[in-house]
C-alpha cells in the first residue's frame, strides 16, 4: 500500500487547485498533486490525489479528515486504501435472453 499518498474527497466546487495545494502543503512537501477537471465543463471534480515526500506528510493530512474545508466535511484517506464497493462479480449474471 502507498502510505505517501492521500485521497482528499468532497472538497467545495469553489475551491482552486492553488486554495487545495497551498493548504495541504502545510502537512508537508508534496512531490505529485491532481485536482481532476470534468473535460467537458471544466469544474473541478471535487477531489484530490496528493502525494508527499514522507510518511509524516501523508499522516499531517490523514489529520484534516472529517474537517470543514470552505462549509464542506473533507475526506481525507491513504489512496491506497479504497473500501470495498459493490464492484463487479466474476459470475455470469441473467441477461434479458436467459430464462
Amino acid at each position: 500500500m502507498d502510505d505517501l499518498t492521500v485521497f482528499v474527497g468532497n472538497l467545495p466546487f469553489s475551491v482552486t487547485e492553488m486554495d487545495v495545494r497551498r493548504d495541504f502543503e502545510n502537512c508537508g512537501m508534496i512531490t505529485d498533486f491532481r485536482f481532476p477537471f470534468h473535460q467537458d465543463t471544466g469544474k473541478p471534480k471535487g477531489f484530490a490525489i496528493i502525494t508527499y515526500a514522507t510518511r509524516d506528510g501523508a499522516q499531517n493530512a490523514l489529520k484534516m479528515h472529517e474537517t470543514d474545508y470552505d462549509g464542506r466535511t473533507i475526506f481525507v484517506r491513504l489512496d491506497g486504501a479504497k473500501g470495498k464497493g459493490k464492484g463487479k462479480g466474476k459470475g455470469k449474471g441473467k441477461g434479458k435472453d436467459d430464462t
